[in-house]
């Protein structure tokens, strides 16, 4: 049996569904809004590995030196696939003098064949130590041709449940003309919100040329505003510096960049790169 509804009522039902409506919207946009502001990879970062290294043991002395050349944010080792890293650091106080600086503090970490392990793990440790946001490197494990399971992508992103801002940092690029969406399924991390920071390492090899590594990101179905290359400052097959990468950067057409690694950074480098976005 229909019920029947006088015309006013009607009316009434139909504004205040566009009521709700409209709450609705306004409510996501500014989730939204929020979100994409907390997250730090519009702006200059740099990773760091190991924390007894001199260039980054003294955190009170790094959060000047960042503060110093416009770097806002850090990635530090958290985890290796299900093994917590660096935590010894942690506990002795090595995160206080960059969060008094105002230092956003990223966790990041390498995935293995365990997506479900490595994501509990990834959430222990950014809950314990109180981490700003997340990076996942995927890598081998991740990719076709290199004897892992694209599959993996899904089931780590499904796995990981972390309310942080969230990135993916992988290869940067596959040598033109070929794209490796056709071996990493990208599509998981793109749909599930994460950044994508793809590794610019021009050090290591041409293919990985920042211009390209950009342009590569975009034909993978990437957003620009979700693209912020890292870069590559550590001993491979060339040694390059701050200053050879900040001319492409300046006009790569993303926002926001990041250096791997902190370790091998001289304050020259830094100084080139400071006025580059």
């Amino acid at each position: 049996m229909h019920i029947g509804f006088t015309h006013s009522a009607r009316v009434r039902r139909l504004v205040a569904v566009g009521a709700l409506a409209a709450a609705l919207l306004a409510f996501l946009v500014v989730a939204s809004t929020a979100s994409a502001a907390r997250a730090p990879w519009t702006e200059r970062g740099v990773w760091m590995w190991y924390l007894a290294h001199p260039n980054v043991a003294d955190s009170n002395a790094l959060a000047k030196r960042l503060r110093k050349y416009h770097f806002s944010w850090v990635a530090v080792w958290a985890h290796d696939g299900s093994i917590p890293r660096n935590e010894d650091f942690f506990a002795a106080g090595w995160l206080k003098p960059l969060r008094k600086a105002g230092i956003d503090i990223c966790a990041w970490g390498g995935l293995n064949d365990d997506p479900e392990g490595n994501a509990a793990v990834a959430a222990q440790v950014v809950t314990r130590w109180k981490f700003d946001c997340y990076i996942a490197n995927a890598e081998a494990a991740y990719k076709s041709d290199s004897g892992g399971d694209p599959g993996r992508s899904a089931r780590f992103v499904s796995a990981l449940h972390l309310d942080v801002p969230l990135a993916l940092s992988t290869y940067g690029a596959a040598c033109k003309p070929w794209n490796l969406a056709a071996v990493f399924d990208y599509v998981p991390w793109r749909n599930a919100g994460y950044h994508l920071l793809p590794e610019a390492y021009w050090n290591m090899t041409d293919c990985y040329e920042p211009l390209w590594v950009v342009q590569h990101s975009l034909e993978a179905g990437w957003p620009i505003d979700r693209v912020h290359p890292t870069i590559g400052i550590f001993a491979a097959e060339r040694q390059l510096t701050g200053a050879d990468y900040a001319p492409l950067l300046a006009r790569d057409g993303a926002t926001g960049f990041s250096s791997y690694l902190a370790e091998g950074m001289t304050d020259a480098d830094y100084a080139a790169l400071s006025n580059v976005r």
